[in-house]
Protein backbone atom coordinates (compact mmCIF):
# COMPACT_ATOMS: atom_id res chain seq x y z
CA UNK A 1 0.00 0.00 0.00
CA UNK A 2 1.25 3.49 -0.79
CA UNK A 3 2.17 5.77 2.07
CA UNK A 4 -0.98 6.98 3.80
CA UNK A 5 -1.39 8.04 7.39
CA UNK A 6 -4.26 5.71 8.30
CA UNK A 7 -6.37 6.97 11.16
CA UNK A 8 -9.15 4.49 10.44
CA UNK A 9 -8.76 0.96 9.12
CA UNK A 10 -11.92 -0.95 8.45
CA UNK A 11 -13.76 -3.58 6.51
CA UNK A 12 -17.37 -3.71 5.40
CA UNK A 13 -18.62 -7.20 4.59
CA UNK A 14 -21.59 -7.66 2.24
CA UNK A 15 -23.71 -10.62 1.21
CA UNK A 16 -26.05 -10.12 -1.75
CA UNK A 17 -29.31 -11.86 -0.94
CA UNK A 18 -30.77 -11.17 -4.37
CA UNK A 19 -30.05 -8.81 -7.21
CA UNK A 20 -28.34 -8.38 -10.53
CA UNK A 21 -26.05 -6.08 -12.46
CA UNK A 22 -26.26 -5.79 -16.26
CA UNK A 23 -28.52 -8.88 -16.25
CA UNK A 24 -25.93 -10.92 -14.31
CA UNK A 25 -27.41 -12.58 -11.21
CA UNK A 26 -25.46 -11.61 -8.08
CA UNK A 27 -27.59 -13.52 -5.57
CA UNK A 28 -25.42 -15.30 -3.00
CA UNK A 29 -22.24 -13.36 -3.76
CA UNK A 30 -20.23 -12.14 -0.76
CA UNK A 31 -17.56 -9.46 -0.80
CA UNK A 32 -15.58 -7.30 1.59
CA UNK A 33 -14.56 -3.68 1.08
CA UNK A 34 -11.42 -2.68 2.97
CA UNK A 35 -10.95 1.00 3.75
CA UNK A 36 -7.99 2.97 5.01
CA UNK A 37 -8.97 6.56 5.87
CA UNK A 38 -6.73 9.49 6.83
CA UNK A 39 -7.32 11.43 10.06
CA UNK A 40 -9.32 14.07 8.20
CA UNK A 41 -11.68 11.77 6.36
CA UNK A 42 -13.33 14.55 4.36
CA UNK A 43 -9.99 15.47 2.75
CA UNK A 44 -10.10 12.35 0.60
CA UNK A 45 -7.09 10.21 -0.23
CA UNK A 46 -8.97 7.13 0.93
CA UNK A 47 -7.32 3.82 0.09
CA UNK A 48 -9.74 1.03 -0.74
CA UNK A 49 -9.32 -2.65 -1.55
CA UNK A 50 -11.87 -5.28 -2.53
CA UNK A 51 -12.07 -8.99 -1.72
CA UNK A 52 -14.66 -11.06 -3.58
CA UNK A 53 -15.69 -14.54 -2.51
CA UNK A 54 -14.22 -17.44 -4.48
CA UNK A 55 -17.82 -18.66 -4.95
CA UNK A 56 -18.42 -15.79 -7.42
CA UNK A 57 -17.66 -16.45 -11.07
CA UNK A 58 -15.59 -14.04 -13.17
CA UNK A 59 -18.63 -12.13 -14.51
CA UNK A 60 -20.04 -11.68 -11.00
CA UNK A 61 -16.64 -10.51 -9.76
CA UNK A 62 -16.39 -7.93 -12.54
CA UNK A 63 -19.93 -6.74 -11.77
CA UNK A 64 -19.14 -6.30 -8.06
CA UNK A 65 -15.96 -4.39 -8.91
CA UNK A 66 -17.91 -2.09 -11.26
CA UNK A 67 -20.49 -1.37 -8.55
CA UNK A 68 -17.87 -0.74 -5.84
CA UNK A 69 -15.74 1.44 -8.11
CA UNK A 70 -18.69 3.80 -8.55
CA UNK A 71 -18.58 3.17 -12.30
CA UNK A 72 -22.37 2.90 -12.29
CA UNK A 73 -22.79 5.79 -9.86
CA UNK A 74 -25.21 5.09 -6.99
CA UNK A 75 -23.96 5.30 -3.39
CA UNK A 76 -20.46 4.19 -4.34
CA UNK A 77 -20.29 6.75 -7.12
CA UNK A 78 -21.12 9.51 -4.66
CA UNK A 79 -18.03 8.71 -2.55
CA UNK A 80 -15.75 7.87 -5.48
CA UNK A 81 -14.13 11.30 -5.54
CA UNK A 82 -12.73 10.68 -2.06
CA UNK A 83 -10.84 7.55 -3.08
CA UNK A 84 -7.18 8.35 -3.71
CA UNK A 85 -5.95 4.83 -4.40
CA UNK A 86 -7.67 1.62 -5.35
CA UNK A 87 -5.59 -1.20 -3.85
CA UNK A 88 -7.00 -3.83 -6.16
CA UNK A 89 -9.11 -6.93 -6.07
CA UNK A 90 -8.34 -10.18 -4.31
CA UNK A 91 -10.26 -13.44 -4.10
CA UNK A 92 -10.83 -15.38 -0.87
CA UNK A 93 -13.49 -17.57 0.65
CA UNK A 94 -15.88 -15.42 2.70
CA UNK A 95 -18.16 -17.09 5.25
CA UNK A 96 -20.95 -15.48 7.22
CA UNK A 97 -22.02 -17.05 10.51
CA UNK A 98 -25.47 -17.04 11.98
CA UNK A 99 -26.75 -16.39 15.42
CA UNK A 100 -28.32 -13.19 16.65
CA UNK A 101 -25.54 -11.07 15.18
CA UNK A 102 -23.23 -11.71 12.24
CA UNK A 103 -19.77 -13.17 12.19
CA UNK A 104 -17.57 -13.01 9.12
CA UNK A 105 -14.49 -15.06 8.23
CA UNK A 106 -12.36 -14.07 5.24
CA UNK A 107 -9.67 -16.65 4.46
CA UNK A 108 -6.11 -15.29 4.74
CA UNK A 109 -7.47 -11.93 5.93
CA UNK A 110 -9.08 -12.63 9.30
CA UNK A 111 -12.56 -12.19 10.59
CA UNK A 112 -14.77 -10.55 13.12
CA UNK A 113 -17.85 -10.93 15.27
CA UNK A 114 -20.29 -8.05 15.64
CA UNK A 115 -21.60 -7.26 19.14
CA UNK A 116 -24.26 -4.53 19.41
CA UNK A 117 -24.22 -1.80 22.04
CA UNK A 118 -27.40 -2.14 24.10
CA UNK A 119 -29.29 0.59 25.90
CA UNK A 120 -30.58 0.18 29.49
CA UNK A 121 -33.57 -1.80 28.28
CA UNK A 122 -31.42 -4.24 26.29
CA UNK A 123 -32.40 -2.75 22.94
CA UNK A 124 -29.63 -2.35 20.33
CA UNK A 125 -28.51 1.24 19.86
CA UNK A 126 -29.36 2.71 16.43
CA UNK A 127 -27.57 5.46 14.55
CA UNK A 128 -29.41 7.36 11.83
CA UNK A 129 -27.81 8.41 8.57
CA UNK A 130 -24.35 6.86 9.01
CA UNK A 131 -21.40 8.33 7.11
CA UNK A 132 -21.28 5.77 4.32
CA UNK A 133 -24.55 5.75 2.38
CA UNK A 134 -25.49 2.09 2.69
CA UNK A 135 -28.48 2.24 5.01
CA UNK A 136 -30.62 4.92 6.60
CA UNK A 137 -30.21 3.41 10.07
CA UNK A 138 -27.69 0.96 11.48
CA UNK A 139 -27.09 -0.85 14.75
CA UNK A 140 -23.98 0.47 16.50
CA UNK A 141 -21.62 -1.94 18.17
CA UNK A 142 -18.14 -3.25 18.43
CA UNK A 143 -16.30 -5.96 16.59
CA UNK A 144 -13.95 -8.56 17.95
CA UNK A 145 -11.35 -10.15 15.70
CA UNK A 146 -8.27 -9.37 13.66
CA UNK A 147 -7.55 -8.47 10.04
CA UNK A 148 -4.55 -8.57 7.76
CA UNK A 149 -5.22 -7.12 4.33
CA UNK A 150 -3.49 -4.99 1.72
CA UNK A 151 -0.32 -4.70 3.79
CA UNK A 152 -2.01 -3.64 7.04
CA UNK A 153 -2.84 -5.59 10.22
CA UNK A 154 -5.26 -4.40 12.89
CA UNK A 155 -7.84 -5.41 15.45
CA UNK A 156 -11.23 -3.88 14.70
CA UNK A 157 -13.10 -2.11 17.47
CA UNK A 158 -16.12 -0.16 16.20
CA UNK A 159 -18.86 -1.77 14.12
CA UNK A 160 -22.13 -1.07 12.37
CA UNK A 161 -24.71 -3.55 11.12
CA UNK A 162 -27.63 -3.01 8.75
CA UNK A 163 -29.71 -4.77 6.18
CA UNK A 164 -30.44 -2.60 3.19
CA UNK A 165 -31.63 -2.46 -0.38
CA UNK A 166 -29.12 -1.16 -2.91
CA UNK A 167 -30.63 0.46 -5.96
CA UNK A 168 -28.87 2.61 -8.47
CA UNK A 169 -31.65 5.18 -8.53
CA UNK A 170 -29.34 7.92 -9.83
CA UNK A 171 -28.46 6.01 -12.98
CA UNK A 172 -32.09 4.94 -13.47
CA UNK A 173 -33.30 8.54 -13.22
CA UNK A 174 -30.69 9.75 -15.71
CA UNK A 175 -31.63 7.01 -18.16
CA UNK A 176 -35.34 7.86 -17.80
CA UNK A 177 -34.63 11.53 -18.50
CA UNK A 178 -32.58 10.67 -21.62
CA UNK A 179 -35.41 8.47 -22.97
CA UNK A 180 -37.95 11.28 -22.91
CA UNK A 181 -38.78 12.72 -26.37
Amino acid sequence: MSDVNCACKGVAAFWVQEGSHAHKDLGGVAFALYNFFPAKISSGNWHMGLVVDTFADNEQTIAIEQIISGHDRGPFGSIGGLVGEYLGLERAEIRFGGGSWPTVAIDDHGGFKFEPVLDRTGTPLLASHPMLPFARDCVVGRTVGQHCAFGETWKPAYGEYARFDFHNETLGLEQAIRRRP
